[in-house]
């Protein structure tokens, strides 16, 4: 079993939510991701956000947000397991984006990964951020920027 794609064995310890550090504030090396949510009106239980800041050379902490929270302290390896895992799919519209305002990528990131193109809306055409983007049906053919998809609801 894998948690976030870390294999069981590169998780170092198990912390209480209450040890929590808010997203790595006041840490120097940590990145956000976000989950992609596309399909309009659906809530999905899960984990929204991750937030990962490095502790030492194999010591990363990963915190989450959502339904569920809580936090792992976890090895190299399985902090490269995690970037694999989540940012490793090159689908147009990915699952999981990187917080804008990262300005150096960590290297643990996926080699070649780089930020997602900006997809067109459907409807209107509009050059659109894959994280505005909504795909209620199948997202590979409907696709609706947020203007077009309440102005059809």
């Amino acid at each position: 079993m894998t948690i976030f794609g870390i294999s069981k064995t590169n998780i170092i310890e198990t912390r209480d939510s209450k040890d929590m550090t808010l997203g790595g504030k006041g840490k120097d090396d940590y990145v956000t991701l976000y989950q992609n949510r596309t399909i309009p009106d659906f809530l999905e239980d899960g984990v929204d956000s991750l937030s990962i800041s490095k502790e030492s050379e194999n010591r990363y902490l990963v915190e989450y947000w959502g339904y569920l929270t809580g936090s792992h302290v976890v090895t190299r390896e399985g902090i490269e397991e995690l970037g694999t895992a989540l940012l490793g799919d090159r689908d147009q519209i990915p699952s999981w984006t990187i917080s804008s305002d990262v300005d150096e990528l960590p290297d643990w990131i996926p080699s070649g990964y780089s930020p997602p193109d900006p997809v067109n809306c459907g409807n209107c055409g509009a050059n659109v951020p894959v994280t505005e983007i909504l795909t209620p049906f199948d997202g590979e053919f409907d696709r609706y920027c947020r203007s077009c998809w309440e102005a059809s609801q």
